[in-house]
């Protein structure tokens, strides 16, 4: 069976036959849109080449400040200073979670340089450790901002001038959620090899889209997240803080 008919705003089609192919006849001449087709691609070797060079670099200077900075600042806490107060308990935590982080910085380099060459559980170990670092070190600094908002707007409060019970029970709470929020990482973490290179990243189940997005928004949504509500509490504690030192009118 064949139907025809006429299709008169962009073109027309001749037939359609009975497996449903149709035959399309276009009466608009694109030759104006290829003419300046030259045909070449994009070519970003060059820029590739530039970024494997510069980025290991780069982090060879953040791994060197960081062991340096956060190990003097652990040294200095665990010497000098008070650990029963909120501020030095999150600061103890936040440089053992910047260490976690550097830790991986090395593997990420080389993965740069010669692709990942370390193996599948090297892969899943380094990526479940470097997020569980990642992620307590912005929950930390997260909670470090709203504890100097508290301190200093609402300076009475009770709970952010607690006792070490406080500081002890949000740091376990931002530990066991920073663990939970990185073991996709653990679970879905393999290595690919393109093109005889390897590569260490999130790849779902061939029978998971729910486990995919699960795993792509586990390590997109966090930052996200917190990047939002980071931005809307810095507002918020500046209005707060604009009303709180504005003039009252006398009388």
């Amino acid at each position: 069976m064949e139907v025809k008919g006429e299709y008169s705003y962009y073109g027309s089609y001749s037939s359609i036959d009975s497996d449903s192919t149709i035959s399309y006849s276009s009466g608009y001449d694109y030759s104006d849109y290829y003419a300046n087709n030259t045909g070449e691609t994009c070519n970003k070797t060059e820029v590739m080449l530039f970024g494997a060079m510069v980025t290991p670099i780069f982090f060879a200077l953040v791994i060197m400040f960081s062991c340096v900075g956060n190990v003097l600042v652990l040294g200095v806490l665990l010497k000098y200073e008070n650990l029963k107060s909120l501020t030095n308990t999150f600061l103890l935590n936040l440089a053992i979670s910047d260490l976690i982080f550097t830790f991986g910085l090395p593997f990420w380099a080389m993965d740069l340089i010669l692709g990942w060459i370390f193996g599948n559980l090297v892969c899943k170990s380094v990526s479940f450790i470097f997020y569980i670092g990642y992620y307590s070190s912005l929950l930390f600094l997260m909670v470090m901002t709203v504890h100097r908002y508290m301190a200093i707007v609402h300076p009475l409060s009770m709970f952010w001038n607690g006792t070490q019970y406080h500081s002890i029970g949000i740091s376990v709470f931002i530990w066991l959620l920073s663990f939970c929020a990185a073991i996709p990482h653990l679970v879905f973490n393999s290595t690919v090899t393109v093109d005889g290179r390897g590569y260490c990243d999130l790849s779902a189940p061939s029978y998971g889209n729910v486990s995919a997005f699960i795993s792509k928004t586990s390590s997109s949504s966090p930052p996200s997240l917190l990047s939002l509500f980071a931005t809307f509490g810095f507002l918020a504690a500046c209005l707060d803080l604009r009303h709180t030192l504005a003039p009252r009118p006398s009388g």
